[in-house]
């Protein structure tokens, strides 16, 4: 857990020395995601009042860098849809949760953040770092973590920051 947040703070202070956008959208939302990634990893929870200024602070931003109110809702809706369709039927196949409420609404409040077209791009990338984070704790055995509750919001964190600040290149490169 200190690695990934230690690893996580090089990372945000390094972006911010690469990708030029004005210093307080990447300390606010910076600040933010590291809180969620110290308080998620403890506690396996993501509180309410984090995706509120998580939501807050992305639809301020948006709008402020004139994004339409309404793309900014298509995203908001698609992604509720898509995550609470996702972890209902999770639910009903498996007959336990495997994604929490906190993460549902991380991902809603990412769609304040970032584009429609770049979800599945936000999707891939959190669930890639995920899985190589856990192959790497477990040393390859995922078996040990197989029934163990496991954080995934610090690796939503992850994904949200890289697609936010390196959007157009993510898109440039996966061109075909």
């Amino acid at each position: 857990m200190k690695l990934y947040s230690l690893l996580m703070l090089i990372y945000f202070v390094a972006t911010g020395y690469v990708v030029s956008v004005p210093f307080w959208h990447w300390l606010g939302l910076g600040l933010i995601l590291l809180a969620i990634i110290h308080y998620d990893f403890k506690s396996l929870r993501i509180p309410n009042l984090m995706n509120v200024a998580l939501a807050g602070l992305g639809l301020f931003i948006s709008l402020k860098a004139d994004r339409s109110f309404f793309d900014i809702m298509i995203s908001v809706v698609v992604m509720t849809v898509i995550l609470g369709g996702m972890m209902l039927l999770y639910q009903r196949l498996r007959g336990q949760s495997g994604l929490g409420m906190g993460d549902v609404k991380f991902v809603i409040a990412a769609g304040f953040w970032i584009e429609i077209s770049a979800m599945p791009i936000f999707m891939l990338l959190s669930s890639s770092m995920a899985l190589l984070y856990y192959t790497v704790v477990s040393k390859g055995e995922l078996g040990k973590i197989k029934h163990q509750h496991v954080p995934f919001g610090p690796f939503l964190c992850f994904g949200l920051w890289t697609t936010y600040f390196y959007q157009q290149t993510l898109f440039h490169l996966l061109q075909f």
